[in-house]
């Protein structure tokens, strides 16, 4: 239906973003670029979030304690990839609900 909405979106291991947009028409939601690195999900990315990346670094999906919200580009392997993405964004903090 057409009108104004505020959109959230939330994806494990990235911090929630949310947009204010104008639906008239066909329009289509621009969603931004999600920013991994929020392995707790607390949407912030600090020290605890390299900690649970640590814990699991060199792990793929098959093996035991492989944490699928340290896996940022999705690859199924825990690795340096990984762990850039969080230091790029580390100390950064998502869009609230509000």
């Amino acid at each position: 239906a057409n009108g104004d909405y505020r959109v959230v979106v939330n994806f494990p291991g990235f911090l929630q973003r949310a947009i204010n947009s104008t639906i008239d028409g066909n329009d289509l939601l621009n969603i931004p670029t999600m920013l991994g690195g929020d392995s707790d999900g607390n949407n912030t990315i600090n020290i605890f979030d390299f900690s649970r990346l640590t814990l699991s670094f060199g792990l793929n999906s098959g093996n035991t304690g492989f944490d699928a919200n340290s896996d940022y580009d999705g690859n199924l392997f825990i690795n340096i990839f990984d762990f850039s993405r969080l230091s790029a964004n580390f100390s950064l903090s998502g869009d609230t609900i509000n």
